[in-house]
């Protein structure tokens, strides 16, 4: 399995907890709050890395390499 861009957030963290690091690396630094996951049922990766200013395609490579173990 692999992320895509157009992936919820919700889902992403809801199959991969561990990808939370890497969201945070990118400023989504509010995820355990209620109104943050709640945001993140509407939002795509693609909006989350416009939203924060990171390049789509390395946020996307970024979490494939976390789920893959290989996130530094």
């Amino acid at each position: 399995m692999e992320i895509t861009e157009e992936w919820r957030l919700e889902k992403v963290i809801d199959l991969f907890p561990e990808t939370m690091r890497v969201l945070y690396d990118i400023g989504f630094t509010d995820l355990e709050s209620p109104v943050m996951r709640h945001a993140a049922k509407l939002v795509s990766v693609r909006e989350a890395a416009g939203l924060m200013g990171a390049d789509v395609d390395r946020l996307v490579e970024s979490l494939n390499r976390c789920i893959q173990g290989n996130y530094t």
